[in-house]
């Protein structure tokens, strides 16, 4: 996630098994004098942003780092238990 002009310590990430919460903060720049703008293309003050997944995460092999702006979340799929047969025992009525 592009997260310029952010600090690290304003970031935070919470995640479930099937979304991730990316919230913080982007402080205004100093104003300068006599300066116009007719686009500001970044937004400043508090952001939340939830990104929902495409499938199962294993919350337990989560990280996250953050350099240059950039915010970098590695995660795991969650390991999908494996179906197997289960063996029908023969009771034998008379007893």
């Amino acid at each position: 996630a592009a997260v310029a002009g952010v600090d690290r310590d304003t970031l935070e990430v919470e995640i479930n098994q099937r979304a991730v919460r990316i919230c913080g903060s982007r402080k205004a720049p100093v104003s300068v004098e006599k300066a116009r703008f007719c686009l500001a293309e970044i937004q400043y003050g508090q952001f939340d942003r939830v990104l929902f997944l495409p499938t199962l995460i294993d919350t337990d092999k989560v990280s996250a780092s953050f350099a240059a702006g950039m915010l970098r979340i590695t995660m795991a799929k969650h390991r999908v238990a494996e179906s197997r047969k289960v063996p029908i025992k023969h009771l034998d009525p008379d007893r």
